[in-house]
C-alpha cells in the first residue's frame, strides 16, 4: 500500500506537471490531500478485497461529503483534483480511481 501512495502521488506530480507549466491550469485545494491521506488510512485494512468491494468502501468513505454540482466545469478547463465535494460522475469516478490504485 505505501508503494501504491507514492506511486499515486508521483502521478499526480506527473500529470500536474504534464498538463501544465503553471498552477492556474489546476485545481485543487490543500485539504484534498489531507482527505487523500485519510482515505489511504481507511482502505488499508481493505486492500485484499475485490475491486467491487473497494468501491463500495470508498463511496462509504465520502458518504457525507457534500454534493456541488459541475465540480469538473470549469473554464478554462484544467486538471481538477476535488476530494471534499462530489458531483454524481465524480463520485463515481474518484472511487473507481482510488480502488483501482488500491489494486495496483
Amino acid at each position: 500500500m505505501k508503494k501504491a501512495i507514492s506511486s499515486a502521488f508521483g502521478l499526480f506530480a506527473a500529470l500536474a506537471i504534464g498538463f501544465a507549466n503553471n498552477a492556474d491550469n489546476i485545481s485543487y485545494q490543500p485539504k484534498d490531500k489531507v482527505i487523500f491521506e485519510k482515505y489511504c488510512e481507511y482502505i488499508k485494512p481493505f486492500e485484499a478485497n475485490t475491486l467491487q468491494e473497494l468501491i463500495v468502501k470508498s463511496a462509504q468513505f465520502f458518504l457525507d461529503a457534500p454534493y456541488e454540482g459541475g465540480t469538473c466545469e470549469l473554464i478554462p478547463e484544467r486538471l481538477v483534483i476535488n476530494l471534499h465535494e462530489f458531483d454524481c460522475v465524480t463520485l463515481v469516478e474518484s472511487c473507481f480511481a482510488l480502488s483501482r490504485m488500491v489494486k495496483s
